[in-house]
C-alpha cells in the first residue's frame, strides 16, 4: 500500500512538472519578440551616454541634410545645362549614380556609403575649416550609425562586393575615409592645433582674483541695506563668481555642470564620518558628461556625491565658504525668500535687478565675468570657464605641498573619467602639462633655478635647505609688496583729499599738511604711465562711495518686489502661446498667474519692471479671445506670431489702431512730414 501511493505521488509530481515545463516553453516562444523588443531598446537607451548619443543624432542629420543639398545641386545644375561634365567619377573611375548616391547614409549601406562620409568630413574640415574635433566626432558618429544597423552586419573590415552589390563591414574602416581622417588629423597638428585644451587655472592667478574681489567687495555688505540698482548688480557679480571659480576650481565641473547646480543638489551642515564627525557640505552632480544614469531603486549615479570640507589655509579655493556665502546672498538680497529645491543655484539675472531662479545662468555672461576679473588683475591668458575644470585637476595632481597631492585613482574619481574611458584625456590634463614644465627653459634668466626636470615636478627643492639666495630673493620681494601698498595708499588718501578739496572749494597749497612719505610718493611719476588711482583702488572707493561702474547719471532703486518676475519668452512660434500661458496660469514662482497679480505688482515703483512685459502678454491674450480661442484662426489673421514676438506685437498693434481701440503717442515736434526735412 506504501508503495502504490509512493508511485501515484510521483506520476502527479511528473505531471505537474511537465505540465509547467510546456508553460515555461510556451511563455518563452511567444516572449522572443519582446525581448528582442527590449533589447533594441535597451542598446538604444544604454549603449551611449545620453548626451553622445544626441550628439551623434546631430552629426548624422546633419550628414543627410548635406547629401540630399549636394545631390539635389548637381541634379539642378546638369538640368540647367551648367553643369559641366554629365558624369562625375568616382574614386574607381566609374561614373556616379546620384540617385544611389542620395541613399548612401539610409539602410542598408551602399557603395557610395564611404565617399559620402569622405565628403562630408572634407566639407565640414576643409571647406568649412573647421578642427579635428569635428572630423572625429563625424567619424565616430557615423562608424557607430553603421555599428548599429542589423547587429553585427556592418562591423568589422569594410569590403564591397561587385558581384553581389552588397556591402560588408563597416564603411567608416574603408581606406578612403581612413586616409580623410588622417588627413583631417596632419592638418590639425600642422596648423599648431595638436593641444586645443582650455588654458589651466592656476592656484596663484586665483588668488590674484579672489583678493581684488574681497577688496573690491568685502563679504560684509551681506549685512549692507542695498538701494541703489547698479551696486546690486555689482556685488552679485562678485558674490557670484566668487562661488562659480571656486567651486569650478574644487570639484573639477564643466560650465554647463556647474550652471545646472540646483538647490537639492547641495546641502548644508553634513556630519562627518565616525570618529571625528568633520561638519562638511554635500554637493551632488548629476548628469555629468560621460556618466550614465543607473535605473535601481536609489536611481543614484556611481561617484556624484562630493564632501566639501573647509580649506582654510587656501581661502582662495575655499568652495565651502565661498559657496555658502553666495547661497546666502542670493537668498537674502536678490530674492527675499528660501532658494525652491528645483531652483537654479546660479540663476539668471536681468538687468532690472529681477532674479530668474528657475532659469540658469547663461554660459556667456559667465565667461564675460571671468574675462573681466583676469583682466582687473592683469592676467593676459585667454580663460574659458573649462579653465577651472583643469587647473584644479593639476593643482591636486601635481601642485599641491608635498603630503597632500592625490592619486591617479582619486583624480580620475573626483573628475568623473569612467574607469574604461580611453587614458588619453588623464595623460592631456595632468602628464602632457607635467611634462612641459620639467622640460621648459624659459626661465633661464630668473635668479632662482626651479630645477624642474631633476625630481618630479621639481620637487626636491622643497625638501632642500633655504640658501642664502632665496632668502635675499624674499627680502626683494617683501620691498616689491611693501612698496606697491604705499603707493596705493597715498593715491587713495590723494584722491580723497581731492574730494573734499572740490566739496569745500577751499585752496589748498602744493604738499600742505600732508605726510613726506606721502607727498615724495605723489611728486613721482604714476606706475605704468597710468593717472589716478589704478583699477582695484579706484573699485574700493567707488564701492565705498556707494557708487559703480553701472551707476552713470539717475541712480535707478532696486526693485521693491523681487517676487514679481515675468519669465522671458521662448523665441519663435511658440512665443505668443507661452505669452497667453503666463497671462491664464499661476507661475511655480510667484503662486501668480499674470491677470490675477496683486495691483502694487506693475504699479508705482513696479511700473518700469514688469509693466511693460505684462501689458504685452495681456495684449496677446486678449486678441487670442477675440479669435474665440481658434490656433488656426489666429495664425491666419496673424501669421507673423510664426516668425517671434516682436513681429506679432506689431500686427496686433497696427490692428488695434485701425480699429481705434489704440492712439499712437504723437511727438511734440509732430510727424515727420509736419517737421520737415532736417
Amino acid at each position: 500500500m506504501g508503495r502504490k501511493q509512493t508511485e501515484k505521488k510521483t506520476k502527479d509530481k511528473e505531471k505537474k512538472s511537465g505540465s509547467r515545463t510546456k508553460a515555461r516553453r510556451g511563455d518563452s516562444t511567444t516572449q522572443i519578440s519582446q525581448l528582442q523588443g527590449a533589447r533594441d531598446a535597451g542598446k538604444k537607451q544604454f549603449m551611449l551616454a545620453e548626451k553622445t548619443g544626441t550628439a551623434y543624432a546631430g552629426y548624422i542629420k546633419r550628414g543627410k541634410v548635406f547629401l540630399a543639398d549636394l545631390v539635389s545641386s548637381r541634379k539642378a545644375d546638369l538640368a540647367a545645362g551648367n553643369g559641366g561634365a554629365p558624369d562625375v567619377p568616382d574614386g574607381n573611375g566609374e561614373m556616379i549614380d546620384f540617385d544611389e548616391l542620395a541613399v548612401a547614409f539610409e539602410k542598408p549601406p551602399n557603395r557610395y556609403s564611404a565617399l559620402a562620409l569622405e565628403l562630408f568630413m572634407v566639407e565640414k574640415c576643409m571647406n568649412q575649416d573647421l578642427g579635428i574635433q569635428t572630423g572625429q566626432s563625424t567619424y565616430s558618429a557615423f562608424k557607430k550609425h553603421w555599428e548599429m544597423m542589423d547587429n553585427d552586419t556592418y562591423r568589422g573590415p569594410y569590403a564591397y562586393d561587385e558581384t553581389q552589390k552588397r556591402v560588408s563591414g563597416n564603411p567608416a574602416l574603408s581606406a578612403q575615409v581612413q586616409d580623410i581622417l588622417h588627413t583631417i588629423e596632419n592638418k590639425s597638428r600642422a596648423g599648431g592645433d595638436g593641444r586645443n585644451h582650455a588654458e589651466a587655472m592656476t592656484i596663484g592667478s586665483m588668488k590674484k582674483m579672489m583678493e581684488w574681489s574681497e577688496q573690491t567687495c568685502p563679504s560684509d555688505w551681506l549685512e549692507k541695506d542695498i538701494k541703489d540698482l547698479g551696486t546690486l548688480l555689482t556685488v552679485s557679480k562678485h558674490f557670484l563668481m566668487r562661488a562659480f571659480m571656486s567651486s569650478g576650481f574644487t570639484i573639477w565641473t564643466r560650465n554647463s555642470e556647474l550652471c545646472g547646480l540646483q538647490r537639492r543638489h547641495y546641502k548644508q551642515d553634513c556630519e562627518g564620518r565616525e570618529p571625528y564627525f568633520v561638519p562638511h557640505d554635500l554637493v551632488r552632480l548629476e548628469n555629468r558628461k560621460g556618466w550614465t544614469r543607473r535605473t535601481g531603486a536609489s536611481h543614484a549615479i556611481v561617484g556624484n556625491e562630493y564632501e566639501i570640507y573647509e580649506q582654510k589655509k587656501t581661502p582662495e579655493i575655499d568652495m565651502h565658504f565661498h559657496l555658502r556665502q553666495w547661497v546666502l546672498f542670493l537668498e537674502k538680497k536678490l530674492l527675499v525668500r528660501p532658494l525652491k529645491a528645483d531652483e537654479y543655484i546660479f540663476p539668471a539675472i536681468s538687468v532690472n535687478g529681477m532674479t530668474h531662479a528657475n532659469k540658469t545662468i547663461d554660459h556667456d555672461v559667465v565667461q564675460k565675468y571671468l574675462s573681466e576679473f583676469a583682466a582687473s588683475v592683469n592676467l593676459t591668458a585667454d580663460y574659458s570657464t573649462h579653465c577651472f575644470r583643469r587647473g584644479g585637476a593639476q593643482y591636486r595632481f601635481m601642485q599641491c605641498p608635498l603630503g597632500e597631492r592625490w592619486s591617479l585613482s582619486t583624480v580620475r574619481w573626483w573628475g568623473g573619467w569612467a574607469e574604461g574611458e580611453h587614458a588619453d584625456t588623464l595623460i592631456r590634463y595632468l602628464v602632457d602639462e607635467l611634462h612641459a614644465y620639467e622640460n621648459t627653459h624659459s626661465d633661464a634668466l630668473h635668479p632662482l633655478q626651479r630645477e624642474a626636470n631633476v625630481s618630479f615636478n621639481g620637487d626636491h627643492i622643497l625638501t632642500s635647505p633655504v640658501t642664502a639666495a632665496e632668502l635675499r630673493e624674499f627680502k626683494s620681494s617683501l620691498d616689491r609688496k611693501i612698496d606697491g601698498l604705499a603707493v596705493e595708499a597715498a593715491k587713495l588718501v590723494l584722491t580723497g583729499l581731492g574730494s573734499m578739496a572740490a566739496c569745500t572749494t577751499a585752496s589748498v597749497t602744493p604738499h600742505s599738511g600732508l605726510p613726506n612719505s606721502i607727498v615724495a610718493v605723489s611728486s613721482q611719476p604714476t606706475i605704468y604711465g597710468s593717472p589716478g588711482p589704478s583699477r582695484q583702488a579706484q573699485a574700493i572707493q567707488n564701492m565705498r562711495s556707494g557708487q559703480t561702474a553701472t551707476t552713470r547719471g539717475p541712480r535707478r532703486a532696486v526693485p521693491a518686489i523681487r517676487g514679481a518676475v515675468i519669465p522671458n519668452l521662448p523665441r519663435g512660434a511658440s512665443a505668443w502661446r507661452e505669452a497667453v500661458k503666463q497671462w491664464e496660469e499661476a507661475d511655480i514662482t510667484s503662486g501668480y498667474a499674470l491677470k490675477d497679480w496683486p495691483i502694487e505688482w506693475y504699479t508705482g515703483e513696479m511700473k518700469n519692471v514688469t509693466a511693460t512685459k505684462r501689458t504685452q502678454r495681456k495684449v496677446i491674450t486678449a486678441e487670442y479671445e477675440r479669435m474665440n480661442r481658434d490656433d488656426e484662426e489666429f495664425i491666419r489673421e496673424y501669421p507673423e506670431a510664426n516668425q517671434g514676438i516682436k513681429a506679432l506685437l506689431a500686427a496686433i498693434n497696427k490692428k488695434r489702431m485701425e480699429r481705434n481701440e489704440l492712439i499712437q503717442r504723437r511727438s511734440k515736434n509732430g510727424t515727420p512730414n509736419e517737421r520737415g526735412p532736417s
